[in-house]
């Protein structure tokens, strides 16, 4: 059976206000509590440790902020540290993936996103984390480090 979905949302958005707006986004997608989420999303979580990717891309910022500093170069630094992208299904569609169906689409994303970057599975993994809102309209959330390897991912 072949099921055509019409109206699929993906919204790609760059993490603004760096290392705060980074822990905002990543607090957010994780807060059972938000007025947004409480009592009608449940939060799955399906690909890798907020904390830990949160740490990992401050510390990829200020390791390329210190190279450029010592090679006296100037430039802009970094306003945005990740990418954040949104997969939403039409709201009232009835159609609500099971926890395997997701993963099935991250690890379809997760490839997209090894062709795109250049990059390699086990680098993508460390540096990416997606969990499920499911609720009325059932998304995807995917946050996605801007720097992996070094070096800056303007791809995102």
């Amino acid at each position: 059976m072949e099921v055509v979905m019409k109206n699929w949302v993906v919204i790609s958005k760059p993490v603004k206000e760096g290392a705060k707006g980074l822990a905002k986004i990543l607090s957010y997608l994780i807060s059972p509590d938000h007025p947004n989420h409480k009592n009608k999303t449940n939060i799955i979580p399906l690909f890798g440790n907020h904390q830990k990717l949160y740490k990992r891309i401050i510390f990829a910022v200020a390791e390329k902020e210190l190279k450029t500093a010592k090679k006296r170069k100037g430039g802009r630094p970094l306003s945005s540290y990740a990418q954040s992208y949104l997969f939403t299904l039409p709201f009232g569609a009835g159609i609500n993936p099971t926890k395997a169906e997701w993963s099935y689409i991250t690890k379809e994303l997760i490839n997209t996103l090894m062709f795109f970057t250049n990059t390699s599975k086990e680098e993508i993994a460390k540096h990416i984390f997606v969990n499920i809102h499911d609720e009325k309209n059932p998304h995807l959330n995917l946050v996605v480090s801007k720097i992996m390897g070094g070096n800056v991912k303007t791809e995102l």
